[in-house]
């Protein structure tokens, strides 16, 4: 791109704090920008001065007016500058936090990794550097940091969240489970939904349907939300009873459901219909997930699937290969290539 195309340079910037050239990010963003992309400078360098001079960091944000695209960021930043204190590694864990917050966790590790030494049993500032190296795919560095935490309270649940990450990621399932149940056990009615969900989600994918109803058994009983019910749906699904798939479904509120929800739901339950050879039933199920997302690869692989069912190979071909085409996070590519490879 054009030595002229200063979102390029910003976006050199951002990429060098990513792989942790520090000062190669900061020669890009002291350059000239216009606009938002001042402001969005501004504040990463400031992220960076942080590192070394807290006062300095607090100076450059001063006579910026972030606008309304970035003062979330800007009033929160400028909260953690002005609770510091004399503590070093408070300030180190609370910086270390909003680093990997907004998604730099190389900065957090810069900071808080020579202080290693000094945390001790400083369990705020250890459970950061760890989450840092899981953000930053260090996963062996994240449990060497936190596996030997001995903390009471909250911080256990999220301490074993990372943990269970890490084994997860390292293919570990076994220890990645154990992780998952001893952070469910210590959040107790206090747990995080989005952990429940995350460990459902694992559990389905890698086919745990008996050990995913015991955790649903568990999370009905402290969550009344509408994923209760969805999870339900999905799991029958994945284990083919009839009986219970249909409880399930008639129990989920669709109006009630997000989007993202909605969506979930319109994909297990064309799925199941498919599967079952029901088409009629499916293909309703369809038309309203057209409405919903055309663009959903979900949505295009179940296109495909029903067209199979169809004799249609043409149409399953090329909807198919469109749920490739939309799937950019890796959701059905999978299941649409499996496909692909059947029809060829």
């Amino acid at each position: 791109m054009s030595d002229k195309d200063m979102s390029a340079s910003l976006g050199c910037a951002k990429a060098y704090l990513q792989i942790g050239q520090i000062e190669k990010a900061k020669d890009l963003l002291e350059k000239t920008y216009e606009g938002d992309m001042v402001i969005e400078s501004n504040l990463l360098l400031s992220y960076i001065q942080a590192l070394s001079d807290t006062k300095k960091a607090e100076e450059i944000l001063k006579g910026i007016e972030p606008g309304d695209k970035w003062r979330e960021a800007y009033t929160k930043w400028n909260e953690v500058l002005g609770s510091l204190n004399d503590d070093e590694l408070f300030n180190a864990a609370k910086l270390g936090k909003e680093y990997v917050d907004r998604g730099y966790p190389y900065l957090a590790i810069a900071l808080l990794e020579p202080k290693l030494g000094k945390m001790g049993e400083y369990a705020d500032g250890l459970y950061i550097l760890g989450k840092a190296y899981y953000e930053n795919g260090d996963y062996r560095k994240s449990i060497d940091v936190l596996q030997d935490i001995s903390t009471l309270g909250d911080l256990n649940q999220y301490i074993y969240w990372v943990l269970a990450r890490d084994y997860y990621q390292l293919n570990d399932i076994n220890s990645s489970i154990a992780y998952y149940d001893s952070a469910i056990s210590y959040g107790a009615s206090q747990a995080h939904f989005a952990m429940y969900k995350e460990y459902l989600d694992i559990l389905m994918k890698e086919n745990l349907t008996e050990k995913a109803l015991e955790v649903m058994r568990s999370a009905e009983k402290i969550f009344t939300d509408t994923w209760v019910p969805l999870y339900y749906v999905k799991i029958y699904s994945l284990r083919d009873d009839s009986e219970k798939f249909t409880y399930y479904v008639n129990k989920v509120s669709y109006e009630d459901l997000d989007d993202s929800e909605k969506a979930e739901f319109l994909y297990s339950k064309g799925s199941y219909l498919i599967k079952k050879s029901k088409l009629d039933e499916a293909q309703e199920v369809l038309d309203v997930f057209w409405e919903l997302n055309q663009y959903d690869p979900r949505y295009n692989l179940l296109v495909a699937e029903i067209s199979i069912k169809d004799n249609d190979f043409e149409k399953a071909k090329e909807y198919a290969k469109k749920a490739i085409e939309y799937d950019l996070k890796g959701v059905v590519s999978k299941e649409a290539q499996t496909l692909l490879a059947q029809i060829d």
